[in-house]
């Protein structure tokens, strides 16, 4: 269990506390994207809330190397097809067509010339389709996919072999997690479809005192079956996701 302890209130910031005093955001994602979520969210000018780690999916590595030498660039929907994969074939400054910010800082640090499009699909096969020029491309993925990339690369006119190269295994909610479920209001940021119908799973036992789900999209949202309060990013991006996590954590009751 990871918590996350914020810096002391100033006088203003103690009176702004009634009312959002007995707000948990649980962050479910894998651990190292968590953390980073985590620091965002106990950020300066933070109000106080308690931030609990406990993730949901743990990622598992399948394909320890891969054969760069018949592919001019590879796709990543996620920052874990580098992070979990060997690289060490790789032609120098390989284009990397990504998406996210996170996941292009990720393939640059690999030593890929990497192109960030938005937090969409669509995003990524238009970037595809306007940086690309040559070559058959790799699309590098996890198990469980929300979208068919390959088949939308394919249908764009740009040939592609898809590779699996990681696996995301369902958790369980840990005990302080559970704990905050009975006793607190928790705010739940959650980025996938299968993620939210993991947590459905999980916090099913939870009495309604007014959780609240924070959604990266509607098809998260969607995916979701329980009665909770609900919303959903304004943009499909970290930053979006988390500062409407911290402003709901942060607000009034509902």
């Amino acid at each position: 269990m990871n918590r996350v302890a914020l810096a002391r209130m100033n006088s203003n910031e103690a009176a702004e506390r009634a009312g959002h005093e007995d707000r948990t955001v649980v962050i479910t994602r894998p651990v190292r994207s968590a953390d980073r979520a985590a620091a965002f969210l106990s950020g300066p000018g933070t109000c106080r809330f308690e931030i609990l780690v406990s993730p949901l999916l743990t990622i598992v590595p399948m394909a320890p190397e891969i054969d760069l030498s018949d592919f001019a660039a590879v796709v990543l929907t996620s920052e874990n097809a580098v992070l979990f994969t060997d690289f060490s074939n790789m032609p120098k400054q390989m284009p990397a067509y990504c998406i996210g910010e996170g996941t292009a800082a990720a393939a640059a640090e690999a030593g890929f010339s990497a192109r960030a499009a938005e937090n969409s699909s669509d995003s990524l096969i238009s970037l595809a389709i306007r940086e690309h020029a040559l070559g058959k491309l790799l699309y590098l993925r996890g198990r469980h996919a929300a979208n068919d990339v390959a088949g939308m690369l394919d249908q764009a006119g740009l040939p592609s072999e898809e590779v699996i190269v990681y696996d995301q295994v369902p958790a369980s909610l840990n005990a302080e997690a559970r704990k905050a479920l009975i006793q607190r209001r928790c705010v739940f940021p959650v980025f996938s479809p299968r993620t939210a119908e993991i947590l459905a799973d999980e916090a099913e036992f939870a009495p309604d005192i007014g959780h609240t789900i924070c959604c990266l999209s509607t098809k998260v949202a969607n995916a979701f079956r329980l009665n909770w309060n609900c919303t959903v990013a304004p943009e499909p991006t970290l930053a979006s996701i988390l500062r409407m996590t911290r402003d709901v954590a942060a607000g009034p009751a509902a």
